[in-house]
């Protein structure tokens, strides 16, 4: 998953802003923040645009991203 995700943000602007593992490392998280559209104003209140991905290492919890 790592090496997709680098493949995936080459020349994108984006940057990984966390990464890490959880329940003793069965699971692998990414967080990207997205430059481009890293901020968005909605009803006058500001939100910052993240990417974010989990997987596991032991085959628990296919990739997904939000």
């Amino acid at each position: 998953m790592w090496n997709a995700l680098q493949t995936a943000l080459k020349d994108t602007g984006a940057e990984v802003t966390c990464a890490g593992t959880l329940q003793a490392g069965k699971k692998f998280f990414v967080s990207v923040e997205l430059k481009d559209a890293s901020e968005s104003q909605i009803n006058g209140d500001k939100f910052l645009s993240n990417l974010n991905f989990v997987t596991s290492h032991d085959g628990s919890l296919a990739a997904q991203a939000y």
